[in-house]
């Protein structure tokens, strides 16, 4: 018998509990953890982000693959449900719409001196109609519309006002001069034509052509006026002619004097006359640039504008369209009935409404302050240019009436004479004519005015000529009302098939964060790399029915794996006591009976005395592997009810011993606890080169850790994609504290192909070689089973025990 190490463990041996080893250290290179006891100094150390981190790409991805079918099928499902919704939550509306074009330039304005049209002026004239589009005398006007009688959906509306207020969109389309009035719905596109025609009709009586008459009344106002002027001029004429009769003096007949300066005379009356005029004009038109800015129409117009423009209150209006949405909907599903739903949508919906208004209500109030307090500077500019033309006027009007002083060339003066000096000059040289030479001059001036009244009317009557004024108006209609059906067509099928595929992603990355929060074991890198513990093999994944067929290549690379993890612990064994070794795992189904089985049966090949026992005494499993009877185990022994050397088995394989678990029981497990099993170890040692002992798992139990404290070393049995990373590390700290030498973990289930150097061996061996070869893998296969049908309970059998367990 070789016996590699013949030395016991005594009270200052290095599996004494209590007594403290160096710090927990790790060999990258294949050296053994040493773990230092609890009682020892203690060394502080920081959780590995492997058991507590955050989700990364490698979780995700690995968490997918094992829950890709359930990922799967739940995103199809709840994506395809999410499809139906939106699909029907957004149904394909048509669109009425007419377009209008509002031009930038202003209406004629015959003989206008005073322009301050800018752009500023006309994006506020593009506001103004938007918002006269909407405002309540034009909808009230298209309500009025008998053909809106035939619209059914709009009698339905508690206030169609309101309704179409809310509902239709006016816009201009970029920075175009087109202006687009737009009503979308799910309705008969018929009746939403009517609706749109009613309100340009009613837009173009009550703003367009209002405007019109307002020009109409302005030349029929000019009209009068001349007509009264004409009359005055020709009663000042017959007077005229009275006088001249009355004098004697013909018409034309002065003295050459006389004339020049009545000329000059009435040269400065036409010219007082013309100045007289531009200041009357300039004021007029000052005066009612000054009416229409301060139209009270106007600035509730732009107050309006203002406020439609405010984000709360267009957020308001969007949340008011959402719940009508949601009415017409509940609407169509009640079949007409009055439900829960409707009656709680409507309070919702009045609410929304009720806030609205007040909010409304409570920006006008603040704009109108802000506009009271704050000056207007355009008016302000306006304003001082009017003085300054007007003083400039009326500074002339004084040089006409009472002259002024010219500066030659030669720098000598000249006086002209004003009108009052002429005056006195004809009244000197013609005291006889002078009145009527005064009279002569304000019929030359009248007829003046009237000349110039005479063109402005002719002017008037161009631009209001009725077959052509349509084609000269700021607003004119470019296209009529229509429909254009499935206008959304796209967007609905673009939002559908985005917000499906969307909840199929979401879907897939929460059952992903699901399963991550399992944090179930990826691959032997994080056992090694993330926990730092050394990894001294892995085992391929097998199930029942490739287990048992010793001819599949995965068999025989299983036996490649584990006689590895047997090369590494014979390697430890020349260096350290590796003599007794537990095999364990942090919880059932972890595959340690599949490890310690086969690495006995390794170890056994390899000429080494191996004796296998079942330490997990609560659940045994090796005496059915093996087929051997359950009782006369372990616990007999502990119970002091056998001899070590009578509960030994031998088993098919050549140099494989096994120790089964026995029928447990308190006073078994009890024992474990106290020095009895120390006697036992030690008789082990002597009559074997290894002892592997099927443990029990250290999550839930004590059994382990109790056994632990008397072996010369455990390896970590895990499962791939079974045994979560922060049971592992709770394991090993646990063995660490009770003074457990971990040697490393073994990491089942990894994913791996047959390497084509091990399955050589079975085409290239002899005949008789591979027939020997083969009853050896039948050998293991029988000793052996997978974790997964191992350690379930179910496939055991256990007729023959004396207890539940």
């Amino acid at each position: 018998m070789a016996n590699h190490d013949h030395s016991h463990p005594t009270a200052s041996g290095e599996n004494q509990p209590l007594v403290p080893a160096s710090h927990p250290s790790h060999d990258p290179h294949g050296g053994a953890l040493e773990v230092a006891h609890p009682f020892a100094s203690p060394t502080f150390s920081r959780t590995p982000a492997v058991v507590n981190g955050s989700m990364d790409a490698s979780w995700f991805f690995n968490s997918l693959r094992r829950r890709w079918l359930l990922a799967t099928c739940m995103g199809l499902l709840v994506a395809t449900g999410v499809g139906f919704a939106l699909f029907y939550l957004f149904p394909e509306s048509d669109t009425a719409l007419a377009r209008f074009l509002v031009s930038s330039e202003k209406p004629s304005v015959v003989y206008s001196d005073l322009d301050t049209g800018d752009s500023h002026d006309y994006e506020i004239y593009k506001a103004t109609q938007k918002q006269m589009v909407r405002s309540s005398k034009v909808l009230n006007v298209a309500l009025d519309n008998p053909e809106m009688q035939k619209v059914s959906f709009l009698r339905k509306e508690e206030n169609p006002t309101i309704w179409l207020y809310d509902n239709l969109d006016v816009r201009f389309e970029g920075n175009s001069e087109l202006m687009r009035v737009s009503l979308t719905l799910d309705e008969d596109p018929e009746e939403m034509e009517i609706i749109i025609k009613s309100i340009c009709d009613a837009y173009m009586d009550e703003v367009v052509r209002a405007s019109r008459f307002e020009r109409v009344e302005l030349r029929d106002s000019l009209k009068s006026t001349y007509r009264k002027l004409m009359d005055d001029i020709r009663q000042k004429r017959e007077e005229y002619l009275r006088l001249s009769e009355e004098l004697g003096i013909a018409e034309g007949q002065f003295d050459p004097s006389v004339r020049m300066l009545f000329d000059e005379l009435s040269n400065k009356m036409k010219q007082k006359s013309l100045l007289e005029e531009q200041i009357l004009a300039t004021q007029l038109e000052y005066d009612r640039w000054i009416a229409y800015k301060k139209n009270p129409g106007l600035q509730e117009q732009q107050i309006d504008a203002m406020v439609a423009a405010n984000e709360n209150v267009a957020y308001q209006e969007q949340e008011i369209l959402m719940l009508q949405a949601q009415l017409r909907d509940a609407e169509k599903r009640s079949s007409g009935r009055t439900t829960r739903e409707m009656r709680r949508i409507q309070k919702d919906l009045n609410y929304a409404r009720q806030n609205l208004q007040t909010e409304k209500s409570q920006l006008r109030q603040q704009i109108k302050q802000q506009i009271a307090n704050q000056p207007d500077h355009e008016i302000a500019l306006v304003t001082e240019e009017m003085q300054r033309k007007v003083g400039y006027l009326a500074g002339r009007m004084r040089q006409l009436m009472n002259g002024r002083d010219i500066t030659q060339e030669d720098g000598s003066t000249e006086r002209e004479l004003g009108i009052d000096e002429l005056k006195e000059a004809l009244e000197a040289k013609a005291a006889g004519s002078t009145e009527l030479t005064i009279r002569r001059a304000e019929l030359d001036q009248l007829d003046d005015v009237a000349r110039d009244l005479s063109q402005r009317i002719q002017a008037w009557d161009i631009e209001l000529d009725p077959a052509s004024i349509e084609d000269r108006e700021r607003v004119r209609v470019v296209e009529s009302a229509y429909t254009m059906p499935g206008i959304n067509k796209y967007q609905r099928y673009a939002i559908t098939g985005l917000g499906s595929v969307a909840t199929l992603l979401l879907t897939c990355l929460g059952i992903a964060y699901l399963e991550f929060m399992g944090r179930r074991l990826n691959g032997p890198e994080q056992v090694d790399e993330g926990l730092g513990i050394r990894v001294v093999g892995t085992l391929p994944a097998l199930n029942a029915k490739r287990m048992m067929n010793p001819k599949h290549p995965l068999v025989a690379q299983l036996t490649e794996s584990i006689d590895s993890v047997r090369t590494a612990l014979m390697h430890d064994s020349n260096t350290k006591r590796r003599q007794v070794v537990l095999v364990t795992s942090p919880s059932a189904m972890e595959g340690r009976t599949t490890v310690a089985s086969q690495l006995a049966a390794s170890l056994a090949r390899a000429g080494r005395r191996t004796l296998l026992i079942d330490g997990d005494l609560r659940r045994p499993a090796l005496h059915s592997l093996f087929d051997v009877p359950l009782e006369d185990g372990l616990c007999e022994v502990l119970r002091a009810e056998a001899d070590v050397a009578d509960v030994v088995r031998p088993t098919h394989a050549e140099g494989l011993w096994l120790m089964t678990a026995g029928y447990c029981d308190a006073d078994a497990v009890h024992a474990m606890a106290t020095d009895q099993i120390q006697p036992i170890f030690d008789k082990l040692r002597a009559d074997y080169d290894f002892v592997i002992i099927d443990g029990a798992p250290v999550l839930g139990l004590s059994d382990s850790l109790m056994m632990g404290q008397h072996c010369d070393g455990a390896l970590l049995s895990v499962l791939r994609d079974y045994t979560s990373v922060p049971s592992i590390y709770k394991s090993s700290e646990l063995l660490r504290d009770v003074g457990v030498r971990l040697i490393g973990a073994v990491v089942n289930g990894v994913s791996a192909r047959a390497d084509r150097r091990v399955t050589h061996l079975q085409i290239a061996s002899p005949k008789a070689a591979r027939k020997q070869l083969e009853d050896q893998h039948s050998d293991v296969a029988v000793a052996t089973k997978p974790a997964t049908e191992v350690d379930d309970l179910d496939d055991l059998d256990f007729s023959d025990l004396s207890n539940d367990d």
